[in-house]
């Protein structure tokens, strides 16, 4: 049924277009007029709420790489990451590899996260042996929601073939207690002064450059690294066996004369063994630690202590 209008009921209302007059007599001035077909009563109007503003994540990595040598069959992760103080790293990923390959060492939460605590061994067997990708995930929530994290360029490095053995079974002999083990004679006692060669068996090394880890140089073999005895004793004890497993011992022959030698290389340590291979076949282990004569490691002379190997992988 159509509504009569009237006119006399509205006197403030003269003037105004009649498509608006019940809209500017119903007091409500402040809301639109009802859509055809709905409820008389006018809806009220209300501006939705602003959306949280996004947060937008700082996290910086810096100098990302990998240390590529495999010399002590150990890969390291170099570089750091960054985040904002009141926003900490909570959680790092490795995104590539299995979480289990990689042990980290470093403390979180931390606004500052040196990647160098983070180490694969390549002596695990479950690594496969060629080129692996690896990136590093870091996030300022546990849940590494979306806007709280970074990652890193994507890197790669190698297990080399040597380290994979053919089969289960050769896999089973590799890490089994029947690996031929190391033995060795008595020890030898020498001071080592910066520069001057010294005599093992046929070859000769030199200790030069810094105090606290001088580069060492062998004429008439190779060298490298031992991990360690892999077990507890504080010396070397002749005719006992030890593990030739890459995490004591190790049973690779090297492939450089140096250790050291700049490019950020860490020379000779404290208190850290050395295996010589000599080109005439024999196997000398190393050991330097302060001189009885020094007043401190870096100062010089620094002692060696050395023992042929009776025995060798």
């Amino acid at each position: 049924m159509k509504t009569k209008l009237s006119f006399l009921a509205l006197p403030f209302c003269l003037g105004l277009a009649l498509s608006f007059i019940l809209g500017a007599c119903s007091g409500d001035k402040g809301t639109n007029s009802p859509e055809p077909g709905t409820s008389s009563a006018a809806p009220t109007y209300s501006s939705p709420p602003l959306s949280s503003a996004v947060v937008i994540t700082e996290i910086m990595f810096s100098d990302f790489g990998v240390d590529a040598s495999t010399e002590y069959e150990k890969i390291i992760l170099m570089g750091a990451v960054d985040a904002a103080a009141t926003l900490p790293i909570v959680k790092l990923e490795f995104l590539g590899v299995q979480p289990a390959w990689v042990s980290f060492t470093g403390t979180l939460p931390s606004a500052h996260v040196s990647l160098t605590k983070a180490v694969i061994d390549l002596a695990n067997p479950a690594i496969p042996c060629g080129t692996i990708n690896i990136q590093v995930k870091a996030c300022v929530d546990a849940a590494c929601s979306a806007g709280k994290y970074g990652t890193s360029d994507s890197k790669t490095f190698e297990k080399p073939a040597y380290m994979c053995a053919a089969s289960s079974s050769s896999i089973t002999t590799l890490y089994s207690s029947s690996e031929v083990s190391w033995k060795f004679g008595g020890p030898q006692i020498v001071d080592v002064a910066s520069g001057v060669p010294v005599a093992v068996g046929t070859a000769t090394f030199t200790l030069s450059g810094d105090d606290g880890q001088p580069d060492m140089t062998v004429v008439g073999g190779t060298v490298r690294i031992a991990m360690s005895l892999g077990v507890d004793d504080d010396t070397v004890v002749p005719g006992k066996e030890y593990s030739s497993k890459e995490t004591a011992l190790g049973s690779t022959k090297p492939t450089t004369n140096m250790i050291g030698g700049g490019d950020g290389k860490e020379g000779v340590q404290n208190q850290d063994y050395y295996l010589i291979y000599l080109n005439d076949g024999s196997k000398y282990l190393l050991y330097f630690s302060k001189s009885a004569v020094a007043a401190s490691w870096p100062n010089w002379p620094k002692m060696c202590t050395y023992w042929l190997a009776t025995q060798s992988p």
